[in-house]
Formats: C-alpha cells, sequence, structure tokens
C-alpha cells in the first residue's frame, strides 16, 4: 500500500489500481477494480469520433448496414456486477498501425545504431 502526506501532515492510504490488461471486442473474464469481483464484462459498442457517427449514420439512414468497417465503433468494457467501466478496445485503422510499426522500426533501429556505435567508441579506446 502506498501513502502519501496531505497538506495537513497526515497520511492518507492510497491502494493501486489493478491492471486490467489488453481488451478485446469480445466479452471478458476479469477482476472489476471497483467491486474486485471476478465477473464476465458486459461490452457495449459505441460510436466515439465524428467519423464512426458518420458511418452510424449512414448506415441506419440506408437500413442495411452497407458499412462493414471494422473500426466504425469502439468496443466498451463494463462491469456485469456494478456497472463500472473497465476499459474500451480501440480498433486502429491500417494507417495507424502502418505509422505505429514505422515507428517501433525507428526506435528500434536507433538503439541498435547506438549500441553499434558505442561498441565502435570501445574498440577505438
Amino acid at each position: 500500500m502506498a501513502s502519501t502526506e496531505s497538506l495537513d501532515g497526515s497520511a492518507d492510504d492510497i491502494s493501486a489500481v489493478p491492471q486490467v490488461g489488453h481488451l478485446t471486442t469480445e466479452p471478458q473474464e476479469l477482476e472489476c477494480p471497483a467491486c474486485q469481483q471476478t465477473q464476465v464484462t458486459r461490452v457495449a459498442r459505441e460510436a466515439v469520433t465524428v467519423t464512426q457517427k458518420i458511418v452510424c449514420s449512414l448506415n441506419v439512414l440506408l437500413c442495411c448496414n452497407p458499412i462493414r468497417w471494422e473500426g466504425r465503433h469502439d468496443t466498451n468494457h463494463y462491469c456485469s456486477s456494478c456497472g463500472c467501466f473497465i476499459g474500451r478496445h480501440i480498433t486502429l485503422s491500417w494507417y495507424k498501425r502502418t505509422f505505429f510499426r514505422l515507428r517501433r522500426d525507428d526506435v528500434e533501429d536507433n538503439i541498435q545504431w547506438r549500441q553499434e556505435s558505442k561498441e565502435d567508441h570501445n574498440d577505438i579506446q
């Protein structure tokens, strides 16, 4: 248990909130951070961004769900016992996945370059 000191000098105990982990689009069994009960989560799919709301509106207006875009909604997980919001699964679009992959490759290349330059510097000495 961690403790903090408030302005009046008294110590307050703060319990750490348990990490939920990676959430998927399907309900998952996990421990709720609020009620500490192990339950299967309740899943709600919600349009959050403007693009998602436009796609949902078009699907409703056309009455047939013609746009089957995977990222047309985010998946929110709630505790089935107390209703506490647990977390959200966000589907990344192809360009965001590509961007993050390129950034990761750049970081890995930079780390490798630094290690090689340190080895070269040590060889010179």
